[in-house]
């Protein structure tokens, strides 16, 4: 799949797909060729740009980000996530999620108190960020994801993300191949060091 920038509402850069395109477009005006693979030039000046956010609090904002995950090529889908609220749980309620993917320049900060619905609104291609979150075909990194998943699933009317990988268990696992055991479970903190 070929790839490039288009701008979207506000100014604001979003993916967009087209057979025409053959470029992958950077922020900076430099283009690296696509083809059959992820360019690694064009993967660390992606990574380089990490700095901006975006605050996804409107329907319009919500459409053009699932616009924008969908045209990534298959070797960028992959999410990192976290959410955030009062009481992760399934008596709680989220409050906001970060949302951020290594063919994008920026991480999505998804506001649940101004859009309770952000899971659900569709983009052009009639595909949700809940219809992401439930493909097998995307990859998704969450550290301890339980309150995550079980406030999503009992708040967000029945959000079930698949294929999920929970960070905390890697640490564990390279523990374990290290020859490490320990009784306990260590926090992001403690695993960051």
């Amino acid at each position: 799949m070929n790839f490039g920038l288009r701008l979207c509402g506000g100014g604001r850069r979003c993916m967009g797909t087209s057979s025409s395109w053959h470029r992958v477009a950077i922020s900076g005006g430099t283009t690296r060729s696509y083809i059959g693979g992820v360019d690694a030039k064009a993967q660390a000046q992606v990574s380089r740009q990490m700095d901006e956010m975006v605050v996804v609090d409107t329907a319009a904002k919500a459409g053009c980000l699932v616009d924008e995950l969908m045209a990534l090529p298959i070797p960028y889908r992959k999410m990192y996530m976290d959410f955030e609220g009062i009481n992760l749980s399934r008596n709680g309620s989220v409050c906001i999620g970060q949302l951020s993917t290594p063919g994008t320049a920026c991480v999505h900060l998804l506001d649940f108190v101004m859009l309770p619905n952000v899971l659900e609104i569709k983009g052009s291609a009639d595909r949700s960020l809940r219809n992401l979150m439930e493909d097998e075909a995307w990859v998704k990194f969450i550290f301890d994801p339980r309150n995550d998943v079980d406030c999503l699933y009992h708040t967000c009317g029945g959000v079930f993300p698949k294929n999920v990988i929970c960070l905390q268990l890697c640490d564990v696992a390279k523990d374990r191949m290290d020859k490490k055991h320990r009784p306990y479970l260590n926090g992001l903190k403690k695993v960051l060091q």
